[in-house]
């Protein structure tokens, strides 16, 4: 009666430690808790019972199996609670490819499953090692004017002229400390808010746009700033793509966008930072690339 006593109130208190989430040495001490608290529950109902096994062998009896019925409801119900993760896969091949649910559909442009943000990777550089060059970004069927959104930066692809347009905003709230973006400085001061670039340092007028120019060695960029209430908003001129391509990793947009491309009909964008791995996590979603031929 003991022995199935225990094991019951230990099944108990391993489901509704899943439930309640408890983990670690907090769910050991739950354990230790429950068992001496059913021990001494049946010293009161079961008084003879007790007195004839002794107080020892009252403690000692199940003990073993208790924890093991503890443990073994504990997993299950924290499992089923906290529930599996999500896997995705993409190919391994150099280039451009869409996500893919394990079944091998691609998952739809509409749906960004990696971290709510990425639908697609490029693969720079692969191996059986751990030398894996991989940007994430965003995919979409493009037509005369597609538009894609990445976390920093947005982008409308012109079909017709085959160029690609970037806007990109600031939070003024964001500007207790100098930002950068786009090689652009902005700054709050009691004045208001000042751009600094390329050595020159401009106050910006609330609802009023200006043009700068973001020269490098063999380009300018003209950009268009409109400071408002809310946002500071960046706009490009249309830049032009060559070969169905846009390498602006070593432009002064790479710190929001690296790489636009036209694939199989489908338009790409991807962002700056590099993942190294096959797989790649973002919570409970997982990113697995299918191992080279």
């Amino acid at each position: 009666m003991v022995f199935y006593t225990k094991i019951a109130v230990s099944l108990i208190a391993g489901l509704l430690a899943g439930i309640l989430g408890i983990s670690g040495v907090a769910g050991i001490a739950f354990f230790i808790f429950t068992f001496f608290l059913s021990t001494a529950i049946l010293l009161t109902l079961k008084r003879e019972v007790i007195f004839n096994l002794g107080f020892y062998k009252t403690y000692r009896e199940g003990i073993g199996s208790s924890l093991i019925a503890f443990i073994l409801t504990w997993s299950i119900a924290t499992s089923l609670m906290l529930g599996q993760p999500t896997i995705y896969v993409a190919d391994s091949s150099i280039g451009p490819h869409p996500v893919s649910f394990p079944n091998g559909t691609e998952v739809p442009p509409a749906l960004k499953p990696l971290n709510s943000t990425f639908n697609a990777i490029y693969v720079i550089k692969l191996s059986e090692n751990k030398t894996w060059k991989v940007m994430l970004g965003v995919y979409s069927q493009y037509n005369d004017e597609t538009a894609l959104n990445l976390p920093k930066c947005d982008l409308i692809y012109q079909k017709a002229e085959s160029t690609v347009k970037l806007t990109t905003t600031i939070d003024p709230e964001e500007l207790d400390q100098i930002k950068s973006r786009w090689s652009i400085k902005f700054s709050k001061e009691d004045e208001g808010v000042f751009i600094i670039y390329e050595g020159t340092r401009e106050l910006l007028e609330e609802g009023k746009t200006i043009d700068i120019e973001l020269k490098e060695a063999d380009s300018t960029y003209l950009i268009h700033i409109l400071y408002s209430a809310n946002q500071i908003r960046l706009e490009t001129e249309p830049l032009k793509m060559e070969n169905n391509s846009l390498n602006m990793t070593r432009t002064p947009f790479g710190d929001t966008i690296s790489y636009v491309c036209l694939d199989r009909g489908f338009i790409y964008a991807f962002e700056c930072p590099l993942y190294t791995y096959r797989s790649i996590g973002f919570g409970e979603e997982y990113l697995v690339l299918e191992r080279p031929p």
